[in-house]
């Protein structure tokens, strides 16, 4: 008998005597004889004896019966186990603490397909990253997906405890299931799966403008022609929604095809030549997964409008809630009509009305232009008689300059005493109508006071920098303009659609005229008529040019600074300069001169792009201020690459924890990415 059914006897009562039933008809026949012939005692006694005999004999066959039936199962048991394990589809392998084959079935060595194994490695007989074996030792489990021979296999690694205290490693155990079939149909599937698309000719308007009707049908058909012919050749299908847009669907391996050559389309459509003075571009909005059919249609939708946002000519693709953009090389297009600007005036004009208090928030580390637009909105709250509050992060050295600046030339400024610059101070003023008015920024780390975002629902977005895919979430309203050179510039052109009988101090004109100034380079960068026509405007209302001048006039210690940042520039590329540096601390005054230094490189001859890396030891921060002449770089997508943002010739990012060397090859990958979609 098994030394375990023994363990499950002694336990157990099922297999125990039952001592009534053996002696219980016995002793009461014995009892009965006894009483009428009491000489039958030894009798009755011996035929007790005999009785217990024979039932314990009887039992212990019994017993030996289930052991032997126990036994023959278990072992069956064991065989059918055995041959199971060792003839399963299933590859299983046991590696011991060093990561060495220690037994294996046939499937395992099937799937191997190696003579001799016992004894290898791990990393050695499968396919996966060096180190795998430790990271299975340290883990209850690990999946990984593994390609064998052109098979699919599901690789589980579980680990196995070992039970002697003195180990401290474990060994492990390796599983391997075929999943080809499997991952195959999960291909197909995934390959056939829709992806939509939202194509518009987004300055379809500027483009007619000046051509005649058999101009406007030729466009047409070239438009229609073209986008017909790419669909036909991506295998896919086309709705045309209109003279300028269009609906296309693909399947996702056509699609990843498309992705790959990087939207050729783009191109295709600058070679149109109808006689107009522009060519047309295309922005499309690509939605690669869905919920359900409608839920796919708002993200392509979503998609086309960033793309709209961020000035047009690109493409943005939502694959699984993550954004990629593509294209955006060329100069933004300058939107020529004032509709938008008067809607948006009179939607400011409803909400500044409904709203108890008015809150003005530019930028963190503001600059003219953030303050400039700051201003042009409080201006637009005094006009009803609202109380406004201007939220500034910061009171450095060149605000104060600035004050002390104006104190000279304008009188009684009632501007300083609206300026807010700490959240107890900001508290007082917000309750359930407070309207919150961003301008000149639209992600939240970037705002002056981020608290402000937590605490007020109602808020209003003002921006000239091309769209990010983190916008600052639940905006009520939102005008977004990358053809404008500013947010002052954008501001400016809604005062007369605001009040007609609006007007303006010269303090106020002047603070508009420099954001103007600063976000143009003097009105060089970003500029159109548009821009001019608002700088006409402020200077109708005494924006004061001397006190411009003064105000961007530079001691002679900055000027030698930058001036050295601009001698140490190299070209790490043909066309783009950079320029690294090293402070101990980071100011406002390195981060401006570092600006400067690098808007003055791009206006050399042969300098298409340029960007000044400065690293701030205390912080182990580098800082990148990037800039473009708009002809071959768009350093915003650079910038938006390695974490930042900003305008297509004007962009900043920061990273943390990298060496100069480790950031600039960072850098040049991106420079040498957009010099290869340049030239297809």
């Amino acid at each position: 008998m098994s030394t375990k059914f023994n363990e499950i006897v002694k336990k157990s009562s099922l297999f125990k005597p039952n001592y009534p039933v053996i002696f219980g008809p016995t002793l009461l026949l014995g009892c009965v004889l006894i009483y009428l012939e009491p000489i039958t005692i030894p009798l009755v006694f011996l035929a007790v004896i005999l009785s217990y005999k024979l039932e314990m004999r009887r039992h212990k066959q019994r017993m030996t019966a289930y052991s032997k039936y126990l036994d023959d199962m278990i072992e069956n048991v064991q065989k059918d186990n055995h041959f199971a394990i060792a003839y399963m589809q299933v590859g299983i392998g046991i590696f011991d603490t060093n990561g060495l084959l220690q037994w294996y079935n046939n499937k395992f060595q099937d799937i191997v397909s190696r003579p001799q194994i016992l004894g290898y490695h791990m990393e050695s007989l499968l396919p996966v990253q060096k180190g795998f074996f430790d990271i299975i030792s340290e883990q209850e489990q690990v999946l990984q997906t593994v390609s064998i021979e052109e098979r699919t296999y599901t690789l589980q690694g579980r680990r196995i405890r070992s039970t002697s205290k003195e180990e401290n490693q474990s060994s492990v155990s390796v599983y391997l299931y075929d999943v080809t079939e499997l991952s195959t149909l999960r291909q197909k599937y995934n390959d056939t799966k829709l992806a939509l698309c939202y194509v518009r000719c987004d300055n379809y308007d500027e483009v007619i403008r000046s051509l005649s009707d058999r101009g406007v049908v030729t466009l047409n058909g070239a438009l229609s022609s073209m986008l017909t012919k790419w669909v036909k050749t991506n295998k896919g299908f086309i709705v045309h929604l209109g003279n300028d847009s269009a609906m296309m669907g693909f399947n996702h391996r056509e699609m990843i095809t498309i992705i790959k050559e990087r939207f050729d389309i783009l191109n295709s459509a600058h070679l149109i030549n109808v006689g107009s003075r522009m060519t047309p571009t295309l922005s499309i909005g690509v939605a690669m997964d869905g919920d359900n059919l409608n839920e796919q249609l708002e993200k392509a939708s979503d998609a086309l409008n960033m793309a709209l946002n961020r000035g047009g000519d690109q493409v943005v693709v939502n694959n699984h809630d993550r954004l990629n953009y593509f294209g955006a090389t060329g100069t933004v297009v300058t939107k020529a009509n004032r509709v938008r600007a008067r809607i948006v005036a009179q939607m400011l004009r409803e909400e500044i009305g409904k709203a108890s208090h008015i809150l003005v928030a530019g930028h963190t580390g503001e600059d003219f232009d953030s303050l400039g637009s700051a201003i042009g909105i409080a201006v637009m709250a005094r006009s009803m008689q609202k109380p406004v509050h201007i939220v500034q992060s910061i009171s450095d050295s060149e605000y104060q300059h600035s004050k002390t600046v104006f104190a000279k030339y304008i009188e009684n400024n009632p501007y300083d005493d609206l300026i807010l610059t700490s959240e107890r101070d900001v508290q007082p003023y917000i309750d359930d109508n407070t309207l919150l008015i961003l301008v000149d920024h639209h992600r939240k780390q970037l705002c002056a006071m981020p608290l402000l975002l937590d605490k007020i629902s109602h808020r209003i977005l003002i921006d000239h920098h091309r769209r990010s895919e983190d916008i600052i979430a639940n905006i009520n309203g939102i005008y977004q303009e990358p053809s404008s050179s500013s947010t002052s510039e954008m501001i400016t052109e809604l005062f007369p659609y605001f009040d007609e009988d609006l007007e303006l101090t010269p303090y106020e004109a002047t603070k508009l005229y420099l954001g103007i100034v600063l976000d143009s380079k003097n009105f060089t960068v970003q500029t159109n008529e548009r821009t001019f026509e608002a700088a006409a405007f402020l200077r109708r209302f005494g924006a004061n040019i001397t006190l411009v001048n003064e105000l961007f006039a530079e001691s002679f210690d900055k000027f030698r600074y930058r001036s050295k940042l601009i001698a140490e520039a190299k070209f790490i590329t043909p066309g783009f300069a950079v320029v690294t540096n090293s402070v101990k601390e980071k100011t406002s005054e390195t981060t401006v001169l570092s600006a400067q230094a690098a808007d003055e490189l791009v206006q050399a001859k042969g300098v298409h792009g340029a960007c000044v890396m400065t690293q701030f030891e205390n912080t182990n921060t580098i800082s990148m201020n990037a800039r473009s002449d708009g002809t071959v770089y768009n350093v915003q997508l650079m910038m938006e690459a390695l974490g930042g943002g900003g305008h297509q010739n004007m962009a900043a990012c920061q990273i943390k924890n990298k060496t100069l060397e480790e950031a600039l090859e960072l850098l040049t990958k991106q420079i040498k990415q957009q010099e290869e979609d340049e030239t297809k």
